[in-house]
């Protein structure tokens, strides 16, 4: 059985990931939370467990712009890396909100 604190949504999102000297584009969420998101896997090496990954939401944007969101790796496997949001703030939640509803 999972012990998951935030419930998540299946929700397809733009991002990047920037990790070790990695700029990982042209990446999806699977699922998003408030406490995290599912990134899946691309054609990149995935970072490791208990590596930061900053990660950019680029949905609706141009390369390079969007939202930032400093995360950690809490797992990884084939099909992708599970992150979660790190230094969480108000904006941060309330954007997340968006992209959930």
């Amino acid at each position: 059985m999972e012990k998951r604190k935030q419930s998540r949504a299946e929700v397809v999102v733009n991002v990047e990931m920037h990790y070790r000297d990695i700029h990982a584009q042209g990446l999806r969420t699977r699922n998003v939370s408030l406490g995290g998101v599912f990134v899946e896997a691309g054609d990149y090496p995935l970072p490791r467990k208990g590596e930061t990954v900053n990660l950019q939401v680029v949905n609706g944007g141009a390369p390079g712009t969007g939202r930032n969101f400093r995360t950690r790796v809490a797992r990884s496997n084939e099909d992708g890396v599970a992150l979660l949001f790190q230094d969480f703030d108000l904006d941060d939640f309330e954007y997340l909100q968006e992209i959930l509803d």
